[in-house]
């Protein structure tokens, strides 16, 4: 996997986002559970590249919601060290995005 290869990916939030967002979002399908005692926001989809991901980070980053996980569900990173590190997808082989991947886990720890 590069960064400009395209990839399915899901990333949970904390909160709400109306399915209105999809569009504003790389066209990722967007559902809430609202059976937790906080709603959480589930969008998957496929991503062009990973420059269309940081598109998305960015608007869930301006619409102040938490993001509480990320991951990539295709390529070659889909291995067990993916799954434990979901953030683990946005490295790529080159190393790619490693300040971004302690972001999200301090976003992790401070929700």
């Amino acid at each position: 996997m590069t960064i400009a290869e395209p990839a399915l990916y899901q990333i949970r939030v904390q909160g709400r986002l109306d399915p209105s967002w999809s569009d504003r979002l790389a066209g990722m399908m967007i559902e809430t559970d609202q059976s937790a005692s906080s709603p959480v926001t589930t969008l998957t989809g496929e991503l062009i590249d990973q420059s269309a991901l940081h598109g998305v980070f960015n608007t869930l980053l301006e619409l102040h919601l938490p993001i509480l996980s990320a991951q990539c569900l295709t390529g070659p990173e889909r291995t067990s060290d993916a799954e434990a590190d979901p953030s683990a997808c946005l490295r790529g082989r080159r190393g790619h995005g490693r300040r971004r991947s302690r972001h999200l886990e301090q976003a992790r720890r401070e929700s």
